[in-house]
């Protein structure tokens, strides 16, 4: 379901405008992950939940995504714990199911529950899809 791509970065736009008027790039940056997860909350920020606009993000924040996860030097163990927990409340929560049947109002219901909301900002794509054993990329389009 390709969206054209003015339409696609326009939302996105909107997104990262949002977010970082909200002080999102303040809040990771200073890695104030109270403050994330309020700005996370937002209606128009959680409409913005299954688009990738991380580039985006990065552009108009002006960090690294990644230099901004590395910045906090979590232990890989602890790191990896925390995507492993998280990974599993997705998957109990019915989560893989919702995203092979493409099923956004279900996936937006999961993303907003507080112990999913606190994995947003770690990067469990990989362990997301071997746990639900599919490509996180396929799913997006």
């Amino acid at each position: 379901v390709m969206a054209p791509p003015t339409e696609m970065s326009s939302t996105c736009d909107s997104c990262v405008e949002s977010f970082a008027m909200s002080g999102g790039c303040e809040a990771v940056r200073d890695d104030d992950h109270a403050k994330l997860a309020q700005i996370m909350d937002a209606p128009e920020i959680l409409a913005c939940q299954d688009l990738d606009c991380e580039e985006q993000m990065e552009l108009r924040c002006q960090f690294s995504v990644e230099a901004a996860k590395s910045a906090v030097m979590a232990p890989p163990t602890e790191m990896s714990s925390t995507c492993d927990s998280c990974v599993e409340s997705f998957a109990m929560s019915g989560g893989c199911e919702a995203v092979r049947d493409d099923d956004h109002a279900k996936l937006a219901q999961i993303m907003d529950a507080p112990e999913i909301l606190a994995c947003q900002d770690l990067d469990c794509e990989e362990q997301m899809e071997l746990r639900c054993q599919f490509s996180v990329e396929a799913a997006k389009s």
